[in-house]
């Protein structure tokens, strides 16, 4: 029982940062099959992180700076957000650090990665109701969120061009 209480607390820890991606990335992310591939991106990449970083000696375990991570990730949502959005699809990369430092055992990178998956689709659907949210409530501000969402409407049209 101890062991699962222990997965889960690793889980939700590892994860959480998958969580707020969503939401930070959900209103520039348009198409279902983007959606898909955001969050499954989240979670393939905190599973391999994980599992590279347990064949990582404890001793050689250093204390990682987190918050430099997160400052990174809202760079490149700021990147996407003005130019391309191809630079969301390496915000998961980026967040997957912290699982490579975490020193998690081997057998849990399937349950990780399933975990960071499962959070990363709750971000994008609190996002998106949000945004949702957002708009309803506050119509003054709807021209800077369409503004911010055109861009990546743009950038999609560019991605596939």
């Amino acid at each position: 029982m101890a062991g699962v209480l222990h997965l889960m607390e690793l889980a939700a820890v590892l994860s959480f940062d998958s969580l707020l991606a969503g939401i930070a990335a959900a209103p520039l992310i348009r198409s279902a099959r983007q959606r898909i591939a955001f969050a499954v991106g989240c979670g393939v990449c905190d599973g391999a992180a994980s599992f590279v970083g347990s064949f990582v000696p404890e001793a050689d375990v250093i204390d990682f700076p987190h918050w430099l991570t997160y400052l990174a990730g809202v760079l490149l949502l700021l990147r996407a957000m003005s130019t391309n959005r191809k630079w969301l699809f390496a915000v998961p990369i980026l967040l997957s650090l912290d699982n490579l430092f975490a020193g998690a055992p081997t057998w849990d990178f399937g349950e990780l990665a399933i975990s960071s998956t499962v959070m990363a689709s709750a971000g994008l659907a609190l996002g998106t109701l949000s945004y949702l949210a957002a708009q309803r409530t506050f119509p003054q501000c709807l021209p800077a969120l369409t503004a911010a969402r055109s861009i990546g409407a743009q950038s999609a049209a560019e991605d596939l061009a």
